[in-house]
């Protein structure tokens, strides 16, 4: 409110309704169809066919929340509306040993953090950084760890002839999966041991 405009939405339907809604829905297209086209969410199943699939939660599958945010410019000024589609994966919704299994996920010490510093200053060497479209979203779920999900709100299919609910099946990690940052880690890792262990260089995990 401190920056004169009117706060993000809290679910679809205050979207749909609010004054800029088709920015809101243009948002929501961007996030949702990116997701498909990145092969994370697998649409049109009924339940029926989940279980044929050996679907584990055929029967009860889990929600897709909608989050909404204004991004500003320099100026204060509205420069994008960014929607977040994300499980949710609370206890209510996924439990460990039925969901998913392992969650933790290594990150990088201090000391090691520390020693590529100096490395950099030691050897004159220049420093790269860049972002990660997506990044948890790059990441497969394993075969036997597929999911059913149900559609966000203003995005649910149906049917044409039984007009029964369809579902969408993950295939690969989503932000609000426990294990989501997990296994973005893995297959980081095995991409960088791949990459920097051929044309001369050799490449290792810090311990």
């Amino acid at each position: 409110m401190a920056t004169g405009h009117t706060p993000a939405p809290k679910n679809c339907r205050t979207a749909i309704e609010a004054e800029d809604a088709n920015d809101w829905v243009k948002a929501q297209g961007i996030e949702f169809n990116g997701l498909v086209e990145l092969g994370v969410l697998d649409c049109g199943y009924t339940k029926q066919q989940l279980k044929d699939l050996n679907i584990s939660n055929y029967d009860t599958p889990i929600p897709i929340g909608d989050y909404y945010e204004l991004k500003f410019d320099s100026q204060g000024e509205i420069e994008k509306h960014k929607t977040r589609m994300a499980i949710k994966g609370h206890k209510g919704n996924m439990q460990k040993g039925k969901h998913f299994d392992k969650t933790f996920a290594a990150t990088p010490r201090e000391n090691t953090a520390r020693l590529l510093c100096a490395l950099v200053v030691l050897l004159n060497l220049f420093r790269g950084a860049f972002d990660i479209v997506k990044a948890y979203c790059w990441a497969d779920r394993p075969a036997h760890q597929l999911l059913a999900l149900k559609f966000p709100d203003g995005f649910q299919e149906y049917d044409k002839i039984t007009g029964e609910e369809l579902y969408i099946i993950l295939r690969k990690s989503l932000y609000g999966d426990p294990q989501a940052g997990r296994l973005f880690g893995k297959a980081r890792d095995k991409a960088l041991m791949a990459k920097f262990n051929q044309d001369g260089w050799k490449c290792t995990r810090c311990r």
